[in-house]
């Protein structure tokens, strides 16, 4: 019986996923005599997925051994059908990603407290992308009716500034606002276009360096003014001592306007960055299936191609499941298993490069409908972002060579099961690993 399951599964998929059919490996007229057999490994579900989930899902001595790898990281069992296919030459030209690779480390990953594995679904990106989205920056009331006094004890030196700037420069038009809250989604009025947009943004020269605009602040403590504006027209030099009067009847609230322009800044450029990755962005190039390239959002492992090639290959790095019964024994023999870590492109404010900003959704998650100024979702997430959640990251996977299987019975036979799958024979593009668990990483929860 054992032996048909085998020989069927060489041509089609075998429905081996129940403790029932696991259980034909020890009965007594399984077999009569030894045998060697090689298993697709493109079979799904197939027996090494369904055989060696079986005996990993609360076997004590592969969860040891398995954070013993981990060492710290927690490292949790793949659900069946995902062990497998994952391309680990992930480096398929100069500065260019494996797009198989990707998809793989991009995936969606969850934790199924049932039967404690990691369940990997759809995209992680579009699934952040999405909560970027549905997030904005507010004030409390109590930061909103401080910024409601001082703007209308300076509403006259903001009116003159604006009239001023009309008249020597350029009219603001509703197509200038439109074009400038664009860039800088802080500005929301004519009299922030004057101060964040024109000076604080163009006039500063921040533009020009890739940088965000200068806080009010910073422009409070300069003596002279005048320096932090090297780009500015001869025509709106007289703004400048309007903007220090300005600047002067603010003091006690710049740094709540700081925060507004600072937060819905960074926002703003992340979002950009997610949906739109390029190379200047912090993109990289994948290939992709069809043969063509496209920026995709950025992603970094720890290890070259060829050192996750060593050790895979690495046949004294090995990790044995033993099991059995009175009659029978099973060992299942990953060799050359290493841990290998995942880690995606992180926001820096600086180059204004990466993609991945946790602390944005982790905020909106911790304020909820608090009264506190932050970040905060517009409406509740359709997706559930609560530790172990729907909502986790791939941070690193454990992986090995596919693995053997043997089944021995007691004085009658032994059978010896391995891939049909050399690496050696392949393209790089489609050499293979077995994935064995993973480590994930909830962005909501402090690590």
């Amino acid at each position: 019986m054992f032996q048909d399951l085998v020989k069927t599964s060489s041509v089609g998929d075998v429905q081996f996923n129940t403790k029932a059919d696991i259980k034909l490996l020890t009965k007594e007229s399984v077999c009569s005599s030894s045998q060697r057999y090689q298993i697709p490994i493109d079979s799904k579900p197939n027996i090494f997925s369904c055989l060696t989930q079986y005996l990993i899902l609360g076997n004590e001595t592969v969860m040891k051994a398995m954070q013993s790898v981990g060492r710290s990281k927690k490292v949790v069992s793949i659900e069946p059908g995902n062990q497998g296919k994952f391309n680990f030459d992930w480096e398929v030209r100069s500065s260019t990603f494996n797009a198989f690779t990707f998809d793989y480390i991009n995936s969606l990953a969850s934790s199924n407290k049932e039967n404690n594995f990691l369940e990997l679904s759809a995209s992680f990106s579009d699934a952040y992308a999405d909560l970027l989205d549905i997030i904005i920056y507010t004030l409390s009331s109590l930061d909103k009716s401080k910024l409601e006094q001082a703007t209308s004890d300076q509403s006259r030196q903001a009116n003159t500034l604006v009239t001023q700037y009309e008249a020597y420069v350029a009219p603001i038009t509703d197509e200038v606002l439109r074009i400038a809250k664009k860039e800088l989604p802080s500005i929301n009025n004519k009299v922030d276009y004057v101060i964040d947009y024109q000076f604080c943004y163009i006039w500063s020269g921040r533009k020009m360096q890739e940088k965000p605009p200068l806080s009010l602040r910073e422009l409070a403590g300069k003596r002279y003014l005048s320096t932090q504006f090297p780009f500015i027209p001869a025509s709106a030099q007289p703004l400048i001592n309007r903007l220090a009067r300005w600047l002067e009847v603010n003091s006690s609230v710049l740094p709540l306007l700081d925060s507004v322009n600072k937060s819905n800044y960074i926002l703003s450029i992340v979002k950009q960055n997610t949906r739109f990755p390029k190379q200047e962005n912090g993109g990289m190039s994948v290939l992709l299936r069809d043969g063509n390239t496209q920026y995709r959002i950025g992603y970094r492992i720890n290890m070259s191609s060829n050192d996750i090639l060593n050790h895979l290959n690495n046949n004294k790095q090995k990790l044995t499941i033993h099991t059995s019964t009175k009659t029978t024994k099973i060992d299942i023999t990953y060799s050359g298993f290493t841990l290998i870590s995942i880690s995606p492109i992180y926001f820096n404010q600086d180059t204004r490069k990466g993609w991945y900003n946790p602390t944005l959704i982790a905020q909106a998650y911790k304020n909820k409908q608090k009264d506190v100024s932050g970040y905060k979702f517009v409406r509740a997430p359709a997706i559930n972002l609560d530790e172990s959640g729907d909502f986790g990251r791939l941070s690193a996977l454990l992986i090995s060579k596919y693995p053997t299987i043997q089944v021995t019975k007691k004085d009658s036979y032994t059978v010896n099961i391995t891939p049909a799958m050399d690496n050696n024979t392949v393209a790089d593009y489609d050499r293979l690993a077995y994935v064995i668990g993973g480590v994930v990483e909830y962005p909501t929860v402090k690590n």
